[in-house]
């Protein structure tokens, strides 16, 4: 659930990673590091690259 609005398996608000990632590039970011902590978590992180 990274930066998907779940922290310690409550939903705190709703899921805006494509928002944040849009406004990143807006304001000039052209690279950002994702990991994983986990096998699912590298994945996540891999779906995440292929859509930016």
């Amino acid at each position: 659930p990274m930066f998907r609005g779940i922290y310690n398996g409550t939903r705190k608000h709703v899921d805006d990673l494509h928002e944040v990632l849009r406004r990143a590039v807006a304001n000039g970011v052209e690279r950002i590091f994702i990991t994983g902590g986990s096998l699912e978590d590298s994945r996540a992180a891999l779906e995440i690259a292929k859509s930016c």
